[in-house]
């Protein structure tokens, strides 16, 4: 028994069209590869060589990293330290405050004078207060006053300080005290 295509005419359009499909599907493959060739990535790295080996920046060396180089090493020595009391000792004088002897600093931000309450007798303390902002702190802190006895070279003077417990045992002259001298 034989079996006959019958061919219907919508079937051949569509074979005609699938063919046409594949081949410019086909040829758009073969350009591309052809465009791929002729015009290489630039970012693209198609070489594999050896990794990459971290260096001196200073001196190309890959025995060691900039931190280390020798070349930036200074062969200086320094003589000199210097301690913040050093800082200091131009505003400070030697005195005698409530028979202690302390140094004296000068203080031109203070607008009270400033001293330890172990060089305070318990009787000297007056019963007022003063509210102090300290150095870079945002709150207020209220400190009882005492009457203190200063005795340098600039003169003898009677003055009230604002006592502090945290001191490290320096006085701290402020500017209404200063005007008395």
């Amino acid at each position: 028994m034989k079996i006959k295509q019958i061919e219907h005419p919508s079937h051949s359009k569509h074979s005609d069209k699938c063919d046409d499909y594949r081949h410019q599907k086909d040829h758009h493959q073969r350009e591309d590869a052809r465009q791929r060739d002729r015009f290489q990535n630039k970012n693209q790295d198609n070489s594999f060589d050896e990794r990459y080996r971290p260096h001196c920046f200073e001196c190309g060396s890959y025995e060691h990293f900039k931190p280390q180089c020798p070349r930036l090493k200074s062969n200086e020595k320094i003589n000199c330290v210097s301690s913040n009391d050093d800082l200091l000792e131009t505003y400070t004088i030697r005195g005698l405050v409530n028979g202690f002897e302390m140094p004296i600093l000068r203080d031109t931000g203070a607008t009270v004078d400033v001293i330890s309450q172990k060089f305070v007798y318990y009787a000297k303390i007056t019963g007022e207060h003063v509210w102090v902002k300290y150095l870079l702190k945002d709150h207020l802190v209220c400190l009882p006053l005492a009457e203190v006895q200063i005795k340098c070279e600039l003169d003898h003077i009677k003055t009230k300080a604002a006592v502090v417990t945290n001191d490290p045992g320096r006085y701290v002259l402020g500017n209404k005290t200063a005007n008395l001298f």
